[in-house]
């Protein structure tokens, strides 16, 4: 394939930051891992440049040591493997130098460790001489947006906007917003804003921020779902199992499924108490994530209800049995849910909110999902799937013919063509 498409011994450098290429991490890590994948199944040559603070550098590192043979695998397809580290730095040591620098150059204003990697990054480049560089996420596409001057074109690989998350995890905290903190807000949103036009094209995975980013370039913003490798699809004589299991997937001290899992339960988690006493539906909660810095007055409550901790899981297949009810709560369109296409694959029903699913265009309720337009309707809709088994079973296994139509990458492989066919146009 890579010959015929005339991108055999193109050379890509691989721009990552603060994750391993890992499907069994995170959901960040699954998009990187994704890209990297589909990149060298097109037969470039890939030198992989990971950015690592140093906060996060040791818990990756000990993560791979755990995952070696995994992790070997990967790095045997790359050219090249370069870790940098960092350490972030203050934006500004006075505030008169800081308005200077938010005015003159808000990238590095709003992401000052790029100025301690971006002498390397030129360094890489003048070694490797690549054809491009891919840019996952915000960091490595400012970089990647600095050395331009390099002539180089980048395709920048879009996950979320970081000025919304930055603001939206100021607002939880609680605390007024300063004019320091809104002074960063700006300058994300000038930063995200540039990359996204100076990028010779954008790969995302929310159909609703992609509408958002083609607002800002007339370069073409291609949406590719993310993948996961297949898993062995249930037994045609597998049944729905009782009482219910209701399955939380992800870490709560991430800010969506920290809010999700906070408004469960406030306004679902009562209401299914009350209808367990009187008999009306039996369930068991179940979650799944490395909650260890997770706020301790959420966790009081998860143990409260006796809610069933399961950690950190890397072989999901071990402990999600086909037909069980996997939530969604959040209630903000903030992009794309990448558990999704792990919640169809292990045959999973997905029940979650209309906003939380809004930029995914694959979802159908009532056909392969249940959505739901507030959280108020969960405890209705978790009485009937416990009450109809076979409608579980029917919406699960749909679920399951999504994932294999669009979330495995020979399915979406053409897209990564297509975005590879704008170099040099």
């Amino acid at each position: 394939m890579a010959e015929e498409t005339g991108y055999y011994r193109m050379k890509c450098l691989y721009l990552v930051c603060d994750a391993p290429l890992s499907y069994n991490y995170s959901g960040a890590a699954s998009r990187y891992i994704q890209a990297f994948s589909a990149l060298n199944g097109l037969g470039i040559e890939l030198y992989v440049c990971r950015i690592l603070s140093s906060d996060a550098g040791e818990k990756i590192r000990q993560f791979e040591e755990k995952e070696a043979g995994q992790t070997a695998s990967v790095r045997s397809k790359a050219m090249q493997w370069t870790d940098l580290q960092y350490t972030t730095p203050p934006r500004f040591t006075s505030k008169v130098g800081g308005l200077r620098q938010l005015l003159s150059n808000p990238l590095e204003y709003a992401y000052p460790m790029v100025t301690q990697l971006k002498g390397e990054i030129r360094k890489q480049i003048d070694r490797i001489k690549p054809d491009f560089i891919w840019a996952e996420w915000t960091i490595p596409a400012v970089l990647a947006n600095i050395v331009a001057e390099k002539k180089i074109p980048y395709v920048y690989a879009h996950s979320d906007f970081l000025h919304r998350l930055y603001r939206r995890r100021k607002e939880l905290s609680g605390n007024k917003i300063s004019g320091a903190g809104y002074s960063v807000i700006w300058a994300m949103y000038r930063s995200e804003r540039e990359i996204v036009r100076s990028a010779v094209a954008i790969s995302a995975v929310s159909e609703t921020e992609a509408v958002e980013l083609r607002r800002w370039t007339d370069k073409p913003v291609l949406v590719i779902p993310q993948v996961y490798e297949q898993v062995a699809p249930p037994l045609p004589e597998s049944e729905p199992l009782q009482p219910l299991r209701i399955v939380h997937l992800g870490s709560l001290v991430t800010t969506a499924n920290a809010v999700g899992m906070t408004a469960w339960l406030e306004r679902v988690q009562p209401v299914l108490d009350q209808m367990q006493a009187n008999g009306e539906i039996e369930f068991e909660t179940v979650i799944i994530g490395n909650n260890q810095n997770a706020k301790p007055a959420l966790m009081e409550k998860l143990n409260r209800i006796q809610a069933v901790h399961l950690g950190h899981v890397i072989d999901l297949g071990t402990v999600l049995r086909p037909y069980d009810v996997a939530v969604i709560p959040y209630e903000a369109n903030s992009g794309i849910r990448t558990k999704l296409a792990l919640f169809f694959n292990h045959s999973q029903l997905v029940l979650s909110t209309r906003a939380a699913v809004a930029g995914s265009a694959e979802l159908s309720d009532g056909e392969n999902c249940v959505i739901v337009d507030s959280l108020e309707q969960f405890p209705m809709q978790l009485q009937r799937l416990y009450k109809d088994s076979s409608l579980r079973k029917k919406i699960a296994d749909a679920g399951r013919a999504t994932f294999e139509r669009h979330y495995t990458l020979p399915s979406q492989i053409h897209l990564y063509e297509k975005i590879i066919g704008r170099i040099g146009q």
